[in-house]
């Protein structure tokens, strides 16, 4: 006895100790590659707002802001080291993952369910890339998801909803994931969802405060964008054969619309299926980002960090989940890779990988979900599970 307690002692402690250099090197390289990706544009989002201007302000020489009052708060660090904002956001994901791995390594988790985690994150170059190489305001999403998630594990209901409405000020998907984080196992508890409406409510006061009704833009911008290349309605619309453009158009058009009524459908699927209020996340958001037109791989960041909540439930219904989840993690992983191949001018730019992999994300998004909510081997997973220990999901 004494002896296993020791090895596992050790293992943790050599893994932990891995976590940290990795979590050091992530950071030097987040510094060490400058302004990469999308962090150009937000200096250019964060000059207008310390120069008093409109940070919504659309300028054709660069992306308009699509993001939350919260966002705007990180002009201030800039005067102080250009790049001191992309080192918080890298940062704040770094803390986070390390409370994530402590929380996972609590239940004693065997060798299977930490290899799954460094799959998902340590050795996922979508990770490596959005974190740190880019410095996208994805990793600080992720990281309020992932304390978030950490509080509503420890039964804390109102903070878990606090910051979850401080992500969705960030960006606005996390929205998506209140209701879910509301269910569990056909019970549904208020608390998150009062807390984040009042957290949201007071947010949008103070952006309406400081900027009037400006902020409102990035809200209908989000409605009116194009359908970007891992959605299946950007391949489609890439290719005219496989269907009429003006039925494409409508759901480009109408996406959001079907986005909400695609979550409501996997909310009632997981209240039906007695999922806890994680696996309802995990799945809820899942659904949403495969039928979202605006396909970006960094959104999936956030999902990931949920896959590993999936592996600190500890249960085997938890953990067959992640194993479904995993081929399509590579399929993201893989075309994330790829677009930085081809960005970086290693690889052809002109490869047909773009107008493509929305195909590859609707028939393994579907086989996906047709095997957890319909395979047998799940059916017998779920029927076997227990309903886990009372501190994970009350």
């Amino acid at each position: 006895m004494g002896h296993k307690q020791l090895n596992w002692l050790t293992n943790r402690s050599v893994i932990m100790g891995a976590i940290l250099i990795w979590s050091i090197l992530l950071l030097g390289l987040s510094y060490k590659v400058g302004i990469q990706h999308d962090f150009g544009y937000y200096l250019h989002h964060w000059e207008l707002v310390r120069d008093g201007l409109n940070p919504w302000m659309h300028n054709e020489t660069f992306p308009p802001n699509t993001y939350g009052p919260i966002y705007n708060l990180l002009a201030y660090l800039v005067p102080v080291q250009q790049l001191l904002p992309k080192l918080v956001l890298t940062l704040a994901f770094l803390i986070a993952n390390i409370s994530l791995v402590l929380q996972l390594f609590r239940n004693r988790p065997e060798l299977s369910r930490v290899a799954a985690y460094l799959f998902l994150i340590p050795l996922n170059f979508l990770v490596i890339s959005v974190v740190s190489i880019f410095g996208d305001n994805d990793s600080m999403v992720a990281a309020l998801i992932a304390f978030a998630m950490l509080a509503r594990f420890r039964n804390q209901l109102v903070a878990a909803g606090i910051l979850l409405g401080l992500a969705m000020l960030l960006k606005y998907y996390p929205a998506l994931l209140i209701p879910f984080f509301c269910l569990n196992q056909r019970r549904i508890v208020w608390k998150p969802a009062i807390a984040a409406v009042i957290t949201i409510v007071i947010g949008g006061v103070l952006a309406w405060l400081a900027w009037g009704s400006d902020f409102l833009y990035s809200l209908t911008f989000g409605a009116t964008r194009e359908a970007t290349y891992l959605s299946p309605l950007f391949a489609i619309k890439s290719h005219s054969a496989f269907g009429s453009n003006a039925i494409d158009d409508f759901f480009i058009t109408n996406n959001m619309i079907f986005v909400l009524i695609v979550a409501a459908l996997a909310f009632l699927a997981s209240y039906k299926l007695r999922f806890t209020w994680i696996e309802a996340s995990t799945t809820g958001l899942f659904v949403c980002l495969v039928t979202y037109k605006v396909g970006h791989a960094q959104f999936y960041l956030a999902w990931i960090v949920l896959l590993v909540g999936l592996l600190i439930q500890g249960d085997r219904k938890g953990k067959n989940l992640v194993y479904a989840f995993l081929p399509f993690v590579g399929l993201i992983e893989a075309f994330q890779f790829s677009y930085f191949m081809r960005s970086n001018q290693f690889w052809d730019p002109t490869l047909p990988i773009d107008e493509n992999i929305g195909f590859a994300v609707l028939g393994l998004g579907l086989a996906t979900l047709g095997f957890i909510y319909f395979s047998p081997h799940m059916r017998k997973v779920r029927a076997d599970s227990t309903c886990g220990s009372a501190n994970l999901n009350s």
